[in-house]
């Protein structure tokens, strides 16, 4: 017998679409929307959440368990180091079976993954240069603009974040996150000046460039 999610669970309709009113409680449903006999409605209420992959997760499922919040009142986002653009980014260059979803996404919005900053900060700004980041290490070249570089430090230090979180959560270390923190701290700033280029996991915390 298939395993049914709550994905499975809704009101059982009739052979031509119309609800069937004879159930006024959610049951759990066959394929074509009938009631699946095997089940209660009390198993209906104990079926487990779907799982799927992170990288095939929505805006509005990322933006679940987010342990900071902030203001529209004061223009003010909770924010997050390493973006859902980046950490995707850096995922999909990897092999293997993808990662699921909750775990991630509970680490993903951590207090130590997420700051307070205005709107306009995270929403144009960090999106910008989360951008120009993703588009860097898909093709496998470094950022040529100190203040995206200086972002990517702050997501290198937001994916060494979440993979100690996911480690917590899940009971387990992920190698991908593990990968990502790496291709993240091996990101070079390529702007042209004499010398070795530096690497994000070399930037000191608070300095300038």
């Amino acid at each position: 017998m298939a395993t049914k999610t709550k994905s499975d669970v809704g009101y059982p309709r009739k052979s031509d679409g119309n609800r069937d009113m004879r159930y006024t409680s959610k049951q759990v449903l066959n394929y074509d929307g009938s009631r699946d006999m095997r089940y209660n409605s009390e198993t209906a209420a104990t079926l487990p959440k779907e799982t799927k992959a992170y990288i095939y997760t929505s805006s509005s499922e990322r933006h679940q368990y987010m342990e900071k919040r902030g203001s529209s009142e004061e223009a003010k986002d909770a924010a997050h180091k390493l973006s859902h653009r980046v950490l995707e980014t850096a995922l999909n260059l990897q092999v293997g079976r993808p990662l699921q979803d909750e775990a991630v996404i509970q680490a993903m919005n951590s207090q130590e993954q997420l700051r307070i900053k205005s709107d306009v900060g995270n929403r144009i700004l960090d999106e910008r240069r989360d951008k120009r980041i993703a588009e860097a290490i898909s093709n496998g070249e470094g950022v040529a603009e100190k203040t995206t570089f200086k972002r990517a430090a702050q997501a290198y230090d937001g994916a060494v974040a979440v993979a100690d979180k996911y480690e917590e959560i899940a009971g387990k270390r992920s190698a991908q996150l593990d990968n990502v923190v790496e291709i993240l701290g091996d990101l070079e700033l390529q702007n042209g000046t004499v010398g070795r280029p530096m690497k994000v996991k070399n930037f000191p915390k608070g300095e300038s460039l």
